[in-house]
């Protein structure tokens, strides 16, 4: 279940970082000044909470999960530094999306860079999905399980 969550919010965040940066940006573009402050306005005040919501929900699921983990699994060295190289860089992720859907000074001038900023948010985005799915394939021994055999021991 938590696993979903997880893979549900982060599609949220990068499936609406897509939209904006590919789709909502252009066309808006091309509207009037004041119909162009409008839609921004109102898609912020309706974009902030699935961000929050879904950061919310990815942090606490992917925490949850990784001390699952690491409560039942002897993970291999590469895993640890995997994983803090992806938590570091999904904070990042977060506080850019964050940052971009906020209502403070700071981040109306962060929309000033709206176009860059999603680019990037995107860019990192994509490193983390890809760094979720080296630490899936990472070797893991459920704690308690008798130690493999290698083939010099057996010979003995």
């Amino acid at each position: 279940m938590l696993r979903w969550v997880h893979i549900l919010a982060a599609i949220t965040l990068m499936g609406g970082a897509i939209f904006q940066r590919f789709a909502l940006m252009p066309a808006a573009a091309e509207l009037d000044d004041e119909t162009h402050n409008r839609l921004k306005a109102a898609v912020r005040g309706r974009w902030s909470k699935l961000v929050m919501m879904s950061a919310a929900g990815m942090l606490l699921s992917g925490l949850i999960n990784v001390g699952i983990l690491i409560a039942n699994y002897k993970l291999e060295k590469p895993y640890h530094a995997v994983f803090g190289v992806k938590f570091l860089l999904a904070l990042v992720v977060l506080y850019i999306a964050s940052l971009l859907a906020g209502r403070s000074a700071a981040a109306e001038r962060a929309r000033q860079n709206a176009k860059t900023l999603l680019t990037v948010n995107l860019v990192l985005a994509t490193i983390v999905i890809c760094l979720g799915g080296d630490l899936r394939i990472i070797d893991r021994t459920p704690k308690g399980a008798a130690p493999a055999v290698s083939a010099a021991s057996s010979a003995r």
